[in-house]
């Protein structure tokens, strides 16, 4: 390749990554603790697809909490997201269930909203109550956002919160954790639309600001004219 077109590719593809800023590194990792117990992950048992943006598909157990399918999406752009179907196996225990997905990337962000949901929730046998955090940089950081609602036996319903924030520095990972009380023989879905944002399902999400128009277009004029005096050259 000509010394003039490897500056303008180096130049644009630099560009491309200033003005995305993220990168992800590792597929969603779903993870549980029950009654305070020491949190199990699923990573062995998941099944992912992609290679920045990643859906996968699992399914698993953790004493008489049974995780009969759990399906993640992630994307850097950036959000975390996750659909479950929970059994508790037990006849006479209530379980305290404390459910986190993270997903390992990095990023930064000019002016975001965040946005944390619990997704819609379905619970069969008992009444749920559920509190849904965003997290960034778990477990170094603190939660960026919760929301918490009461879904009643054989209902559905969701509950969300949203706020702006001036910059936010990504520097590990972005996820979210589902906290809830399962009562004994209870069924508990959460998602599984399609047809919705997230597939209905838990997600934490990030909305940065674009670059705007003008800034854009200084920046693409100034890595073009960076490559002229090696044009001359040739």
């Amino acid at each position: 390749m000509f010394p003039a077109k490897r500056s303008l590719v180096a130049a644009i593809s630099g560009m491309a990554l200033w003005l995305c800023g993220v990168a992800a590194i590792a597929a969603p990792v779903f993870s549980v603790s029950v009654n305070g117990n020491p949190t199990v992950s699923f990573e062995d048992s998941t099944f992912c697809d992609g290679i920045s943006s990643f859906s996968c598909v699992g399914s698993g157990s953790e004493g008489d909490l049974v995780i009969g399918y759990f399906e993640l999406t992630a994307d850097p752009g950036a959000y975390v997201a996750g659909s479950f179907s929970f059994y508790n196996a037990s006849e006479t225990e209530t379980l305290s269930v404390l459910a986190t997905v993270l997903f390992p990337m990095t990023g930064n962000f000019a002016t975001p909203m965040t946005a944390v949901g619990t997704g819609l929730a379905s619970p069969v046998g008992g009444d749920l109550n559920m509190t849904v955090s965003g997290l960034l940089d778990y477990p170094s950081a603190p939660l960026i956002s919760e929301a918490g609602c009461m879904v009643a036996d054989f209902d559905t319903a969701s509950c969300s919160n949203s706020a702006s924030v001036a910059t936010l520095s990504v520097l590990a990972n972005i996820g979210f954790s589902l906290a809830f009380d399962l009562a004994p023989d209870t069924n508990l879905s959460i998602g599984f639309d399609p047809e919705s944002e997230f597939g209905a399902g838990t997600y934490f999400s990030i909305s940065p600001v674009l670059v705007p128009i003008p800034a854009a277009g200084w920046l693409l004029f100034g890595a073009l004219a960076a490559t002229l005096p090696m044009r001359r050259k040739l």
